[in-house]
């Protein structure tokens, strides 16, 4: 019988991001990055049985992410004429 799936995150370090208790299908999580980075976020999910049998890991799902929050230069050299 089923018990739990646990989340990890497995870009880097193998990290558990917490356990979601069979049946339920969703987790809402949050995570912490560096200030103005960007990157690749990987996630899998094993399943555990109630025996503490732990299955191998699912697909990877990713996230991209870009916290780019430098503005542009301002714009030069611009004029206006009259038409």
């Amino acid at each position: 019988d089923m018990k739990e799936y646990r989340l990890y995150r497995t870009d880097g370090t193998r990290t558990l991001i917490g356990t979601i208790t069979h049946p339920n299908t969703s987790y809402n999580f949050s995570t912490t990055v560096a200030d103005n980075s960007s990157g690749t976020l990987t996630f899998v999910l094993t399943a555990v049985d109630t025996n503490n049998n732990q299955s191998s890991d699912s697909t990877p799902a990713s996230y991209s992410y870009n916290l780019d929050t430098i503005p542009p230069t301002s714009p030069r050299n611009l004029s206006v004429q009259n038409q």
